[in-house]
């Protein structure tokens, strides 16, 4: 309005100031106060409105800025740019033309830094303010302000738009000694100072600082990463100290420049113009990696990990999920939980991010050879070693399994039969069918006998039940088996039967029969009474006679032998 600050005293001076509102570094709430008292302050304190009026201004600028359901929280319970949005709310509650901003962005992550931006932009817009900002944060300058004024101890330097400041800026020059210094480059502390830096005398240097800065989700430093800069060639800047700061001093002027910084095998590069902003701010992301069953229900335990440049573990999951922090980027998951193990690859990832690993509910059947579900069955699978299922019920097992593919196995009365490569997505449920076996027992011509007693190894002997009308038969899984059979203390073993092409399994006996009519026993697993003729189980036999000694004779299944 033309009126000259510097000339005004007294009254005139308190005057003018009341035509500014003020938004002080860190906010400077009352932290005693509620949101709603903080704004309604200086309508209280000086125009001594009454309490109906009052509510309704307060009311209508908490609305205006989208806080007023904040109203009754106290400062301590609100976000960085929350506070800032109470404070801007404090200031305009006077309906004052001018803003002015102190240092509006310290202190602030660079996410909240820009909110905080976007607000006075938008205060600026919606109600025709001038704002005045007074800051240190280059970039969050050359961000908001139409005309800029740039002090360099105690002077004005430069003056203009951004774009004329960008082309016309000269960076400050300063005298030093001969000897070695170190430059802080974000202020006082040692924070972020560089290397050691020599001067000689006569010399003139030109150094273009770097500072890079990396915290996690919640804006906490974080010591350790590495950060490299992009000058002629990848350069060190340095490892992120317990301020999460790594700086460097390069030498000559430098303009749009890349910097790296990798944590924990994660990287992130980050391109920007050196000379109007020289912090790299880095932060990184809490993602969420989350195991679910094939109900959506979250559950334990599985075991996380991602690849950079390596695989690094996460840890175990704790009610379903657990957390990490990367930099933003794509990556590798993997989720191991009972031996399985699922990968996820280039999954692009930013704070806030859920990677979810879902397990696939597998049943596992036994069917006997009608199709009919039936018990009891062990079932098992194979993922870095055998894992037991458990027996079936009602013909089933179930089991929870991260998808892929994997060896079965199920057991049923010592015959066991394994399928390898099943992929459980496209195959669910997995089904053992068993093979109705039959064992017959015929004599030489070939008509049934009974009483046989039939058996089959699988881990051991398994007993069959007897023949009855010359046949047994039994419900065993597919594969290769050894039978037995007995018959009046005689026994035969066939080996290697596969029972998918071999069935029936067929024992014949041999006939064997006493010319002189005078044989009397035979020894089989003792000695047997035989009168002239019998059927045998063939193999070899000693027979004993009446009028005279033993003789050792062999019999042939199908066919009928003679003997003295």
């Amino acid at each position: 309005d033309g009126v000259d600050f510097a000339k005004l005293r007294g009254l005139e001076l308190d005057e003018a100031r009341r035509t500014f509102g003020m938004v002080f570094q860190m906010s400077a709430l009352f932290d005693s106060m509620s949101v709603y008292d903080n704004v309604a302050f200086p309508l209280r304190e000086r125009l001594g409105l009454p309490p109906k009026e009052v509510r309704e201004r307060v009311m209508a600028r908490l609305e205006s800025l989208g806080i007023a359901d904040a109203a009754g929280k106290l400062p301590s319970a609100l976000s960085g740019g929350m506070q800032k949005r109470v404070a801007v709310a404090r200031a305009l509650v006077l309906e004052s033309p001018v803003l002015v901003y102190d240092e509006p962005t310290t202190g602030l992550d660079p996410i909240t830094t820009r909110t905080v931006d976007d607000l006075i932009v938008e205060m600026q817009e919606r109600f025709g303010l001038t704002s005045i900002v007074i800051s240190h944060d280059m970039a969050s300058v050359f961000r908001i302000a139409d005309y800029i004024t740039f002090l360099y101890y105690g002077e004005v330097h430069a003056s203009g738009t951004p774009r004329e400041l960008l082309e016309s800026l000269d960076a400050p020059t300063m005298e030093f000694l001969p000897g070695t210094i170190y430059l802080d480059l974000v202020g006082s502390g040692s924070r972020c100072q560089t290397p050691a830096i020599t001067i000689a005398a006569g010399d003139h240097l030109v150094k273009s600082g770097i500072a890079t800065r990396l915290t996690d989700s919640s804006n906490h430093p974080i010591a350790g990463g590495v950060a490299t800069a992009y000058v002629g060639g990848w350069k060190t800047v340095g490892t992120t100290n317990s301020y999460g700061y790594a700086c460097a001093a390069f030498d000559g002027t430098l303009g749009n420049t890349s910097v790296r910084m990798v944590y924990n095998g994660s990287s992130q590069k980050i391109t920007q113009h050196q000379p109007t902003n020289s912090i790299y701010a880095f932060q990184t992301g809490d993602v969420t990696l989350e195991l679910r069953n094939s109900g959506n229900g979250l559950i334990d335990t599985g075991m996380a990990s991602y690849y950079a440049s390596g695989w690094h573990t996460i840890g175990n999951t704790s009610g379903g999920q657990v957390h990490v922090d990367l930099l933003p980027g794509s990556y590798s998951f993997a989720m191991k939980y009972n031996g399985t193990r699922q990968q996820m690859n280039h999954v692009a990832v930013a704070d806030g991010s859920v990677v979810t690993f879902q397990t696939t509910g597998v049943t596992v059947e036994l069917r006997n050879s009608s199709g009919v579900l039936f018990d009891t069955g062990s079932a098992s699978y194979y993922a870095s070693g055998w894992h037991s299922i458990g027996d079936t019920s009602g013909g089933t097992a179930t089991v929870e399994m991260l998808p892929g593919s994997y060896s079965f196995a199920m057991k049923y009365n010592g015959t066991r039969q394994q399928k390898n490569g099943v992929n459980i997505t496209s195959t669910n449920p997995v089904v053992f069918q068993t093979v109705a076996v039959e064992l017959q027992l015929q004599d030489h011509s070939g008509s049934a006998l009974d009483t046989g007693s039939p058996s089959y190894y699988a881990s051991g002997w398994h007993s069959i039940a007897d023949t009855v009308g010359g046949s047994s038969t039994v419900e065993m899984l597919p594969g290769s088996y050894s039978f037995a059979m007995k018959y009046n203390g005689t026994r035969q073993q066939m080996n290697g039967v596969n029972i998918t092409s071999t069935n029936p399994v067929v024992f014949q006996t041999g006939q064997v029969t006493s010319t002189s009519g005078n044989a009397t026993a035979y020894y089989a697993s003792g000695w047997q009474p035989f009168s002239n003729s019998g059927e045998l189980l063939p193999g070899k036999y000693w027979f004993a006679f009446s009028d005279q000694g033993n003789s050792f004779e062999t019999v042939t299944g199908g066919v009928s032998t003679p003997i003295h």
